[in-house]
């Protein structure tokens, strides 16, 4: 650890080859909870597992990692949509003028690691959201209030009329 989400990573191969991505800002992977409804537990609750359950992925070109594999041209660093510890990384080669996968490593993201990076963006203990966020659960329907989600900056009166357009008599034309 550098400082604060800086990260060096480094992974190795069986054959010997070395992956290594230096001071990689590790904040964005981590799902956060945006202040304006962090004091609304659902709202919260929904931004926090939506962030979890949808894939990441960062690629890095060549000079922007290090590699013992010259082939090697691209990486891509992804965090899988499985649970939070799940990530994988993506190797990439050239052939035939095009980039193709060469190589996958899935790893295990360190679980203390990953509860203190969370505890530090959102400033809440990680043991609230830690069972959605390892193993998927169905959050509840709730109503939501959207002037927190939303302000409205314009309010306009239109007018309208209805039209008949033998294709789909039911379309609506606004003017």
């Amino acid at each position: 650890m550098n400082n604060d989400f800086h990260f060096d990573l480094y992974f190795f191969s069986k054959k010997s080859d070395s992956i290594g991505i230096r001071n990689l800002n590790l904040e964005e992977l981590i799902p956060t909870i945006p202040k304006y409804i962090n004091k609304n537990e659902y709202l919260s609750y929904i931004a926090c597992i939506n962030q979890e359950w949808n894939r990441n992925q960062i690629s890095f070109e060549k000079g922007q990692f290090s590699s013992t594999n010259n082939k090697i041209i691209r990486i891509d660093l992804a965090r899988n949509c499985l649970n939070a510890y799940l990530w994988k990384i993506i190797l990439f080669v050239e052939e035939e003028g095009k980039i193709i996968p060469f190589s996958h490593g899935w790893f295990n993201f360190p679980n203390k690691l990953y509860a203190q990076l969370f505890e530090k963006k959102n400033k809440i203990s990680y043991s609230k959201y830690k069972k959605p966020l390892e193993n998927w659960i169905d959050p509840k329907n709730k109503k939501v209030d959207l002037k927190l989600l939303r302000s409205v900056i314009i309010e306009k009166k239109l007018s309208y009329r209805l039209t008949n357009i033998s294709r789909n008599p039911y379309l609506l034309l606004i003017y």
